[in-house]
């Protein structure tokens, strides 16, 4: 089970921001209660995946912060709005291990615990994920791709989260090879599927 310093050193590397920056966020999460209070040494708090999916949401779509408890909670609760196939159909959706249950998330806080657990029982196998989140808040677009044995897509989705139209006007794009980034920048909006590994496996080591 990981300490909140494990899972920030892992939010660090995994989104590529200065571990300062992800510790200022957190504190400021711990504060407003959306982070479990911790303690030092043996009586460091566990971190829970609620406690993941909160802190990865603040580094996905708060600008600041300060604005980071509130722009989480929005966030979380952001309702399914739309689902476009490109390719396929729902009816197409199969791993070896079932059907993602992420297809079925009706807000993005049951998208993202989904994902987590789809990815730990090996339904995300092989499943390409890219998920943007709209600066601020109150959009978040998942594009998921399915790949058959000769690694053609099978299956092509796109599902939309929308509380407020046209939330988000910033955005930008990391390369996974760029340096970490200081506090003074936007938000880092996509991620992918290695995000969700990286989380699963600190929370379980």
């Amino acid at each position: 089970m990981a300490t909140s310093g494990e899972l920030a050193h892992t939010l660090s590397k995994s989104l590529g921001f200065k571990l300062g920056t992800v510790n200022y966020y957190g504190q400021h999460l711990r504060d407003a209660g959306l982070l479990a209070k911790h303690g030092r040494g043996t009586s460091a708090a566990t971190m829970t995946e609620e406690d993941a999916i909160n802190w990865l949401v603040a580094m996905c779509a708060a600008e600041t912060a300060k604005s980071a408890p509130g722009v989480v909670e929005m966030t979380l609760t952001t309702p399914r709005s739309s689902e476009r196939w490109f390719k396929g159909s729902a009816d197409d959706v199969t791993t070896p291990e079932g059907r993602p249950t992420f297809l079925d998330a009706k807000n993005v806080r049951e998208l993202l615990m989904s994902m987590l657990a789809d990815e730990k029982a090996g339904r995300l196998d092989p499943v390409h994920i890219l998920l943007d989140f709209y600066a601020g808040g109150g959009e978040v677009e998942l594009n998921a791709f399915g790949v058959d044995e000769d690694w053609g897509f099978a299956w092509a989705v796109d599902l939309r989260f929308i509380r407020t139209l046209g939330s988000g006007v910033k955005v930008r794009y990391r390369d996974p090879d760029e340096t970490p980034i200081d506090a003074k920048r936007q938000t880092i909006n996509r991620i992918w599927r290695g995000v969700f590994e990286d989380i699963n496996a600190i929370l379980t080591a």
